[in-house]
């Protein structure tokens, strides 16, 4: 089907339905396919949809659905090339949640920096992932607005009720845009910062349990991370909103050093004090890495179920000399 096609109206789903794209299905059940397919196109009648899945597609990205619902709505896997939906979450849930997994294809596409993730300091981890996650969102949403402009209402007012505090920030723009422009994109990005709750689950996540995993490493007599790579955030901005037409990114790519855009949740900077004491007390004071949270703000406590905790060190002695380990990378969105 051609891409003219594939901004026709919309049509009910139908069994021998075929994908506007030569999306891979092959690892989708196929009793799932028929609905893989009917999300696909949907998304697709959207010009934001049809990029990310074209960028994704490109890429040898595999669509599939979870065998088990879970917390996420959706996942990426950049080392096995697999975009996953949670099939328990409505299909106006997932349209936004696809071209959100899809956008993160893009994003590791253009990337120069993630394969040294595991080397980052916490900064550039704070950076470079938030604005991972905002990007995704905004261009979601920007797709779900298009539907929205074209009769398919739903998946617009599913991320407006999910997802208030992006939307709030996207339609003050739209309203006086009058179009879904550059400053529109920028706002929803930067809305994605007043999420409190995500922000707080991110950094379980991509913070804290990275590092309470490495203090076991630690602990046990290996070397811990280096933290020795950082990224700036004028790179960050290059690279994660870049699209066909251009970088949207309308504001100075430095806002995102300070303010809401770095504060971690103090609770955060607790675990990763507790994480710095612990590891110097491990090495036997030779290793003192508490410069990698230098400078970063803190914010009140939004608490989310399950919060990792690292535990502060107990007594004083030392554990054996470190030995190499080799770091095996997984990533999974």
């Amino acid at each position: 089907m051609s891409v003219k096609e594939a901004f026709s109206p919309t049509k009910t789903t139908c069994s021998d339905e075929k994908p506007v794209l030569d999306a891979d299905l092959s690892l989708c059940p196929e009793k799932d396919r028929p609905r893989m397919i009917a999300l696909i196109n949907r998304l697709a009648k959207s010009e934001q949809g049809m990029d990310a899945l074209t960028v994704a597609v490109k890429n040898g990205y595999r669509f599939t659905f979870m065998a088990e619902d879970k917390k996420a709505n959706g996942s990426t896997n950049f080392f096995s090339k697999r975009v996953t939906l949670n099939p328990f979450r409505s299909d106006d849930k997932l349209i936004g949640t696809l071209c959100h997994e899809c956008r993160h294809a893009g994003q590791n596409a253009r990337s120069s920096v993630l394969r040294f993730e595991d080397g980052w300091d916490i900064r550039s981890n704070l950076l470079y992932n938030r604005a991972m996650e905002a990007d995704a969102q905004a261009c979601a949403l920007a797709a779900c607005k298009e539907l929205e402009l074209r009769g398919d209402k739903r998946p617009y007012a599913e991320f407006k009720e999910k997802y208030p505090e992006i939307e709030s920030a996207f339609a003050k723009a739209y309203e006086k845009d009058g179009k879904i422009t550059d400053n529109a994109m920028t706002e929803a990005f930067k809305g994605w910062y007043d999420q409190e709750r995500i922000k707080t689950l991110y950094e379980q996540g991509y913070i804290l349990r990275p590092l309470a995993n490495d203090l076991k490493w630690i602990q046990k007599g290996l070397d811990g991370k280096l933290f020795d790579r950082s990224v700036s955030a004028q790179l960050t901005v290059g690279e994660i909103t870049q699209t066909k037409t251009g970088n949207y990114f309308t504001d100075d790519p430095e806002i995102l050093n300070g303010g809401k855009y770095m504060a971690v949740a103090e609770d955060t900077m607790e675990q990763m004090k507790n994480y710095v004491a612990a590891r110097k007390q491990a090495t036997g004071g030779k290793d003192d890495c508490s410069a990698i949270l230098k400078g970063i703000p803190t914010r009140p406590t939004y608490v989310v179920p399950d919060m990792i905790q690292i535990a502060p060190p107990v007594g004083k002695q030392a554990l054996p000399p470190a030995m190499k380990r080799k770091i095996t990378a997984a990533k999974s969105r």
